[in-house]
């Protein structure tokens, strides 16, 4: 568990394996789950699997003993999110090879197995893997052309109140006089969703640092394949999306005092 000390002498306890948030003891809802309440097809997985395994437990059941069958409808069951989990890891390289990167290009980075920064004189070694390399080049080419001020990566966020939440998002810079906030994606396409997790960590920066005022939402969607090109989409954040990001939010909580409800109530019977 790391102690991540933040503004206005707030402290949170963060589980880096489950990427979890605690606030004295209390799991604080995240930016990610909450934003995820506007996709379409968070359920598609799990229930893939579960049609998986029905089907080849009803086609090949007859014909394999009781203790292969097991075997074989875990290996079915369990393709869509081997399939999910190559993209992650392939994601989850170039998230830390950026982070660093831009780490660097604000005059830090951090020491491994800890938080605490440490000056850094170079940029760090390219990636060995072909896929991440060609991921990342694109944002530094990015960089280049654009010549964006970087003020934090990889920053904990939390937004205080009765209806909290935290969050790491994966930048905060300036482009001219405006304010952005930044997201790396490796996903094949963008999805609403990505919009109200930028949005959730714009309304927690202004609810903590109250002169900051966020003007420009920034996705860069990184490609994984050659040939592919890196798409960068950019949104304002304007006063209806940080409403709608707020009230999104207040859903979230309550409907998680609703689940709650619901399963005290089926005990009781």
């Amino acid at each position: 568990m790391q102690t991540i000390n933040l503004a206005n002498n707030i402290s949170l306890e963060f589980d880096p394996g489950r990427h979890k948030y605690y606030l004295d003891g209390r799991q604080l809802h995240g930016v990610t789950g909450i934003a995820e309440l506007t996709g379409e097809n968070g359920w598609r997985i799990p229930w893939a699997a579960k049609m998986c395994s029905e089907v080849a437990d009803e086609l090949i059941g007859p014909l394999i003993d009781e203790v292969e069958l097991p075997k074989i409808v875990r290996q079915v069951t369990g393709a869509p999110f081997r399939k999910s989990s190559d993209a992650i890891d392939i994601g989850n390289a170039a998230h830390s090879w950026l982070e660093q990167y831009t780490l660097f290009l604000i005059g830090e980075a951090k020491a491994p197995g800890t938080e605490k920064p440490i000056r850094l004189a170079s940029k760090p070694a390219a990636p060995k893997n072909k896929i991440v390399k060609e991921a990342v080049r694109p944002f530094v080419q990015w960089v280049k052309d654009n010549d964006p001020e970087f003020l934090a990566a990889e920053q904990v966020i939390y937004y205080e109140g009765k209806y909290d939440f935290a969050g790491t998002m994966d930048l905060r810079f300036k482009l001219g006089d405006d304010l952005c906030i930044g997201d790396f994606k490796t996903s094949k396409m963008l999805k609403r969703e990505y919009i109200f997790q930028l949005g959730l960590y714009a309304c927690a920066i202004e609810k903590t640092f109250p002169d900051q005022k966020v003007k420009k939402l920034f996705l860069f969607r990184l490609p994984k394949i050659e040939g592919d090109e890196m798409e960068v989409r950019e949104f304002p954040f304007t006063k209806t999306l940080k409403e709608c990001c707020l009230g999104l939010n207040k859903v979230k909580h309550i409907a998680v005092d609703i689940d709650q409800w619901l399963k005290k109530s089926s005990n009781k019977k």
